[in-house]
């Protein structure tokens, strides 16, 4: 089981340890996914930097707490907390999307009943990596939090991998 620092204790909205542990065995995997794109912040960040190293990890997170301690435990990402204009537009090997985030205040979800993890992958596509491996986490959560799943399954992506847990991973490739 992963060791996570001691200095850094998840979230009330964090994946839980055994799925916190299977996307780091995953993305240890998967080290060619040098360039990572998150939506949200937080353990995920620490746990996604320590598995792929990447070359750029930008997040987008509104919630200050969250982005202070994210960047004492992983000085190297840029962090985006204003608005998605702001990100930099470059072909993303790896979109990591988290359910519990909030949406930029100056965004409307499409969608006002459930978070705006659809459109956070709506709006990245023009310019993520056509290859892009994107992860939801809270994929296999209750049904409003689906929505994603369900967009990813109907825009030309597969689940290639996945942990069946209470909250779960979905990992999904562009076909």
């Amino acid at each position: 089981m992963i060791e996570l620092p001691k200095t850094f204790p998840p979230s009330k909205r964090a994946p839980l340890l055994q799925e916190l542990d299977w996307l780091h065995n995953y993305l240890s995997k998967n080290r060619q996914l040098d360039t990572v794109l998150e939506f949200g912040c937080g353990i995920t960040s620490w746990i996604i930097s320590d598995a792929l190293k990447p070359k750029l990890h930008v997040a987008m997170e509104g919630f200050q707490p969250c982005i202070d301690m994210t960047l004492k435990h992983v000085p190297n990402i840029q962090m985006v907390k204003t608005t998605w204009d702001d990100i930099p537009k470059i072909p993303y090997k790896m979109m990591f999307v988290d359910a519990s985030t909030n949406a930029p205040a100056n965004l409307k979800p499409n969608n006002s009943k459930y978070p705006f993890r659809d459109d956070a992958i709506k709006y990245s596509e023009p310019f993520i990596a056509k290859n892009c491996i994107v992860i939801v986490h809270d994929w296999n959560y209750k049904a409003g939090w689906r929505v994603p799943r369900k967009y990813l399954e109907d825009h030309g992506y597969t689940l290639i991998d996945s942990l069946a847990s209470r909250y779960g991973m979905g990992v999904y490739k562009r076909q």
